[in-house]
């Protein structure tokens, strides 16, 4: 393997100077261990995991999965990195060899996202499991479920259930106010967001819907201070470049929402262009491109 990277850089002429130094380095830190064991190896990956280095992590979990193949924490692991990094596929095929090699079933994430709704609710409808935290999960799972489903009533059973099992557990919570804007309660919805981001300030997807429903009611300036905030906690939020660069546009201040979306084309995984919801968010950022350039086009005409 080493040989072949080495190959691979000394036959690739961007890869000179300072780089190929930085890269030749790289690969001899992640293969310089490839004799150890792959225990070993999986330690190697979870310090990794911990500076967030992701990357790193999922070279040496694969080397270890090489070497040890039902090593059930490094399938588990590596499946959640594939999912952080936007991986689905590849994610689902790897928490699915952790589940079949016995990982306990609590610590994996439910509802993986390539599955249909009706699966979810066929696979987990019947789950029973021990700890308060997992229900939480689990119903959670069922409700959003449901309300892509359409059957908000179940959903709200479902929900319901999860705080029951955990008061005020915040993905619940969020349930509960998308029900709301679907029910078109909006001040409902927003007292619900507006509690669980007291109980957790760093909760991006409810900051996010209180976002949406601030430029629905017309108050943009708000709206865009939300954004904001959530990229300056997470500059790879795609959703929230999304929302600023919608705003940016109505308001007519072309040559903002350009600079936004420079920024948001900057941070877009290239690794991820094999998923569907990579081709979905490409698709979207060229129709931006699209708009903005017919918008300057009228502004200039």
């Amino acid at each position: 393997m080493l040989g072949f990277l080495i190959g691979t850089f000394m036959k690739n002429p961007k890869i000179t100077g300072f780089k190929a130094v930085s890269a030749f380095l790289l690969v001899l830190s992640l293969t310089a261990c490839g004799t150890d064991s792959p225990e070993a190896m999986l330690a190697s990956a979870k310090d990794y995991l911990a500076k967030n280095d992701a990357k790193a992590a999922v070279i040496q979990l694969k080397n270890a999965l090489q070497s040890k193949p039902d090593l059930a924490e490094a399938r588990f692991l590596l499946g959640k990195a594939l999912l952080d990094e936007g991986n689905v596929s590849g994610a689902d095929v790897e928490l699915r060899k952790a589940a079949e090699l016995k990982y306990p079933a609590e610590q994996l994430p439910l509802g993986f996202p390539t599955r249909p709704e009706d699966l979810v609710v066929d696979e987990f409808g019947k789950m029973q499991l021990s700890s308060p935290e997992s229900r939480a999960e689990l119903q959670t799972t069922l409700g959003n479920a449901y309300l892509v489903q359409g059957k908000p009533d179940a959903a709200k059973q479902a929900f319901d259930a999860a705080l029951s099992a955990v008061a005020d557990y915040g993905p619940a919570v969020f349930g509960q106010a998308r029900l709301k804007v679907a029910g078109r309660d909006v001040a409902g919805a927003m007292a619900l967001l507006d509690s669980a981001l007291e109980k957790n300030p760093k909760f991006l997807e409810a900051r996010q819907l209180k976002g949406d429903l601030l430029a629905f009611q017309g108050k943009s300036q708000e709206a865009q201070d939300l954004y904001r905030q959530i990229l300056d906690a997470r500059p790879d939020y795609v959703p929230a470049h999304i929302s600023l660069i919608s705003r940016q546009m109505e308001a007519g201040k072309l040559d903002e929402a350009e600079k936004q979306f420079e920024a948001m084309r900057k941070i877009m995984p290239r690794g991820r262009a094999a998923t569907g919801g990579s081709h979905r968010v490409r698709t979207q950022i060229l129709c931006y491109r699209r708009a903005i350039s017919a918008c300057r086009a009228l502004q200039n005409a």
